[in-house]
This record gives structure tokens, sequence and C-alpha cells, in this order.
């Protein structure tokens, strides 16, 4: 038995009571950002089962078994620094020591960490110990801790070699250092759209700690027990894949191969561009980049990380139809192919204004995608490429 999901919770009322509490929500979000980069190797977080926050990490030794590590958050109103008695005051190590009975024995490799919202006070050496995991090593510390638990001093000698005390992040700092945190995975995401895929990931935590995680999370793991209920309390990166391909999204991106992209159907675009007597090599130009816009957008809508809201979309083709249309006219009067004319010109413009037109981005401010997706916006009527002489 290798899964602390197996063992029975000594208190299992945090599920229910969580409601009033979000910190705790926002720590267990932060294990899963370095879950989506692959940072200290976590590989799955479980909330309110056993502790607050459970963290699985691949074994550093590259061990099989994983290495778990079970946090009791707590948080103060007040700055002042954390002492030992302040601890023992708030409940964290009694909470631990019921852990410690808990778990011990089914053969896990584990730690037991007080998370302390704020700074701790370099002067108590007792809590010092205790950070560095030598809270059993530490006279001041193993007696006051024994007393406070009322047990023995040999068993409290090994559950202190197990505690281990860890500061975090004020609860009004604790969004801009996650959001911070995405910004490291994603550089090339937009302040908005880090900020929509945190509203997210919290919207997910908040569900996991209360239980909700989604349904068929067995079926998702593979495994048939432990329970349901259970497993609706992790995420795993199977979990945020979806907001993980959201933060992957390249700030380029590779064109297939000209020859398979290019599309023999006549189109409407086809049309207009014979009209406006565009060369053969401008119309497969035509055709081969509105085939790669339109495989970026089913792409991006397959892994859900398409804009849902319509007008993000609307808003690109207004942008693009605008400054194709005032390019259009400053070619209508040349009666000899205008089209190329039109087209060699509209990229540049395009080149030029990029970031402008692709704002949020959608096609990574990649002026060949933006181009096809100009052919989509003329292919639809809403511009043209001239009149040649001789066509009407």
């Amino acid at each position: 038995m290798t899964d602390p999901l197996y063992i029975p919770a000594p208190d299992n009322t945090g599920t229910t009571t969580l409601r009033r509490f979000t910190y705790q929500e926002k720590i267990a979000a932060r294990y899963v950002i370095a879950m989506l980069g692959d940072g200290g190797g976590v590989l799955h977080v479980t909330g309110e089962h056993i502790e607050d926050v459970t963290v699985a990490t691949a074994h550093p030794a590259g061990l099989p078994a994983e290495q778990w590590n079970f946090m009791q958050v707590k948080t103060k109103d007040d700055r002042a620094p954390w002492s030992l008695s302040d601890v023992i005051a708030k409940g964290s190590l009694k909470s631990l020591w019921r852990t410690y009975q808990a778990v011990r024995g089914h053969g896990l490799d584990y730690v037991l960490t007080s998370a302390l919202e704020g700074h701790l006070d370099p002067a108590d050496s007792a809590l010092t110990a205790l950070t560095h995991g030598k809270g059993a090593d530490h006279p001041d510390c193993l007696s006051r801790v024994s007393k406070h638990l009322k047990a023995d001093t040999d068993k409290i000698r090994d559950y202190l070699s197990l505690v281990r005390v860890m500061p975090l992040p004020r609860r009004e700092h604790v969004d801009d250092k996650s959001l911070a945190g995405l910004a490291e995975l994603a550089p090339q995401v937009t302040t908005g759209e880090l900020r929509a895929v945190y509203v997210e990931l919290m919207n997910r935590v908040h569900d996991a700690m209360q239980g909700e995680a989604g349904p068929g999370w067995k079926k998702k793991l593979g495994v048939e027990s432990p329970s349901e209920a259970l497993l609706r309390k992790r995420l795993t990166a199977a979990s945020v894949h979806d907001l993980a391909q959201r933060l992957r999204r390249p700030d380029h991106v590779l064109l297939a191969a000209y020859s398979d992209r290019l599309d023999v159907v006549e189109t409407s675009l086809v049309r207009k561009l014979r009209r406006g007597g565009a060369s053969q090599g401008t119309i497969q130009e035509a055709q081969f980049l509105r085939s790669q816009a339109d495989e970026q957008r089913l792409g991006e809508v397959a892994l859900g990380v398409w804009p849902a809201d319509s007008r993000v979309e609307q808003d690109l083709d207004t942008r693009l139809r605008f400054t194709a249309t005032r390019v259009t006219r400053r070619h209508q009067e040349r009666a000899h192919r205008p089209a190329d004319f039109i087209w060699d010109d509209l990229l540049q413009e395009i080149t030029s204004t990029a970031g402008d037109i692709d704002r949020r981005p959608l096609y990574a401010k990649d002026p060949l995608l933006l181009m096809g997706r100009a052919c989509s916006v003329s292919d639809e009527c809403q511009f043209g490429w001239g009149v040649a002489s001789g066509e009407v």
C-alpha cells in the first residue's frame, strides 16, 4: 500500500469547513503551478484528505515510490513573526501529530510540514531547528512539543524528525507570486491570458479541495480504488493538461510543406483573385496560407485555447478587413493584375502592423498566418482583390 488515499483520514471535517478559507486553496495552487512546469517533480496535489494539502513528488533518488508532503496550512491576521509558541497555540503540531499516527506503518516516504503565512522569528532557536528538520535534536523544542502533545519523549523524537516548518507568502502577495510563476513558465503569453489561466486553475483547485474535481477520475487515473470521492480531491497533470497547453502556446508557428497544403477547391477567394488578374503563384500562396490559418485555428479550438468570446475573433477580422480594404483602394485603378499588387502591399502592411492587428494574439503575430486569415475574411465576401482589365 503506497498511496495515502487508502488511509482513513483522522479528521475529515476540513472538506466541509473549507468554504470559509481560500488561502489553503491558493497554496495548493502554487504546487499545481509547479506541476504545470514540472518544477520539483510534482506528480499530483490532493486537497483536504489527511491534511490541508498533500503533495506527491517524484523520489529524488529515482525510486518508483513517491515522496509525500503532508501540509497543515495556518494563517494569522497580525504581521508579527511566528514563534514556536504561536505554532503550538494554532494547533498545527497537534494536527500533524494525528497525521503521523495515521500514516506511520504504511510504508510511505513522507514529511510533515507546518506551513505558516508570514515570517518566522529568526531569534526563536527551537522554531529554527524545526525549519531544518532538526526539532528532535533541540532539547527545548523536544520538551515543549512533548508537553504539548502529552506524549512520550521517544515517540515525539521520531515524530519531530519528520516535521518541517515553512513560511509562506502573506495572503495579499500570494496571487502575485503565483502569477509570476505562471509568467516564468510562459513568458510569451499575455498578462490577460495568464490571469485567465490562473482564475481557471483556482476554480479547479477549489473544486478539488471540496471533493468535486469532476466525475470519472477512477477511470482517468486507471485505478479501481480508492473511492471516487477521494479521487475527486486530487489534481494530476491530466487534470490541468488543457491549462498547460494554454501556457505552452508557441511564440512562432511552423508552416507545413508547401505542396501538402494546396486546396484544389475553387473557393470564393480563388474566384476573386482570378477576377483581379492574380498570377498562379499568388493564388497558390493564398490557398496555402488560408489552409495554414484554418489549421492553426482548429488545432487551438481542439486544445481549448481559442477564446470562447466570439468578439475577440470578430475584432481581429475587422482589423484585417480595414487594413485590406485600405490597401485595395490604393490599387483599384490598376488595369493589369491589381490582385498581385494588392497581395504584395497587403502582406507588407500586415507585417508592419501585426502586433496592432493580432492583439490577443490568436496567430502569434505571425504575418503569414494573418495573411491566411485575411484570405478567409476575403472568402466571406468582406473584401475583394480588384478587377483586372477584361474582367467583369
